[in-house]
C-alpha cells in the first residue's frame, strides 16, 4: 500500500530536497567559475562548454528556489504585506535572469517604468513571481527577439507587464497554464510553450502570496506574442506608515 504523506510532511520533504540539491550545486558552480580562467586561456570550445554548464547551474538554482518558495507557501508561512518600491524589485529580477537570457540569445529590455510607485506586497514572493514570469518569457522567445518589461500605474493598481514574441497561449490554456492540474495535464498534450515546467504555477502561487494577481493581456503594439501582467494594489500612505522596502 502506498504511504499517505501528510501535508506538513510533504512541505518538510520539499525543503529537504531543496537543501540536498543546493549543496552539490554550489560545489559544481564554484568549480566551474574557477575553471573559467583556464577555459578562456585554452580557447577552442572549452570556454563555451563552461558557459553552457554555468547556464545549467543557473537553471537548477532557479528550480531549487521554486521548491523553497512552494514549500513556504504550502506550509502556510506568513507573508506580511508592506510598502514595496516596485522598480528596484523588477531591476533585480532582470539582473538575475541575464544568464538565462544570454544562454537563449534573448535581449532583455526595461521599457516604461514608474520608478516611484509603491505597492502593498511581500517583497520576497513578488521577486520570485517576477523571476518565474521573466524566465518563462525568455525560454520561449525567439532568438534575438527582446523580452520587454514595463512598470505601469493605473489608478489604485500597479502592474509589471512582461512581453515576449513567443508562441501564443491558446484560449484553452489561458487559465489552466497557471494551475498545478493544468501543468500536469499539459505534459501529455501539444500545449506548446506551457507544456513543461512549474514556472507559471509557481509564479501564480507566489504572486498571490505577495498580494497580487497575474493576468494575460495583449501585446501593446498589436504584434504576435504574449503579455503577462502581475498586478498589485498601490500602497496608500497613512500618517503612521514607515518607509517602503527597498528605499535608501
Amino acid at each position: 500500500m502506498a504511504e499517505q504523506i501528510e501535508p506538513d510532511t510533504l512541505v518538510a520533504l520539499l525543503r529537504l530536497i531543496a537543501h540536498d540539491l543546493r549543496n552539490p550545486l554550489c560545489a559544481v558552480q564554484a568549480n566551474l567559475e574557477f575553471m573559467q580562467v583556464d577555459a578562456r586561456a585554452a580557447g577552442g570550445t572549452f570556454p563555451e562548454a563552461v558557459e553552457d554548464m554555468l547556464g545549467s547551474c543557473d537553471g537548477l538554482d532557479h528550480i531549487i528556489h521554486n521548491l523553497e518558495a512552494l514549500a513556504s507557501v504550502l506550509g502556510g508561512e506568513e507573508t506580511p504585506k508592506g510598502p514595496v518600491l516596485v522598480a528596484p524589485v523588477v531591476s533585480e529580477a532582470l539582473e538575475r535572469t541575464r544568464t538565462c537570457a544570454a544562454t537563449h540569445g534573448v535581449p532583455l529590455e526595461l521599457g516604461g517604468v514608474d520608478s516611484g510607485v509603491r505597492a502593498t506586497a511581500h517583497r520576497e514572493k513578488l521577486d520570485r513571481a517576477l523571476h518565474n514570469l521573466i524566465r518563462n518569457a525568455i525560454q520561449y522567445s525567439p532568438v534575438r527577439q527582446p523580452v520587454r518589461v514595463h512598470v505601469l500605474t493605473r489608478g489604485k493598481h500597479c502592474s509589471v507587464r512582461i512581453e515576449d514574441a513567443g508562441p501564443r497561449l491558446t484560449e484553452e490554456w489561458k487559465d489552466r497554464a497557471f494551475l498545478a492540474q493544468g501543468q500536469s495535464a499539459a505534459k501529455n498534450t501539444s500545449a506548446g510553450r506551457y507544456g513543461r515546467g512549474l514556472g507559471l504555477f509557481c509564479a501564480r502561487v507566489c504572486a498571490e502570496a505577495a498580494g497580487g494577481k497575474i493576468r494575460i493581456g495583449e501585446i501593446s503594439d498589436g504584434t504576435s506574442g504574449n503579455a503577462l501582467e502581475l498586478t498589485l494594489p498601490v500602497y496608500e500612505e497613512t500618517p503612521s506608515s514607515g518607509p517602503p522596502e527597498g528605499a535608501s
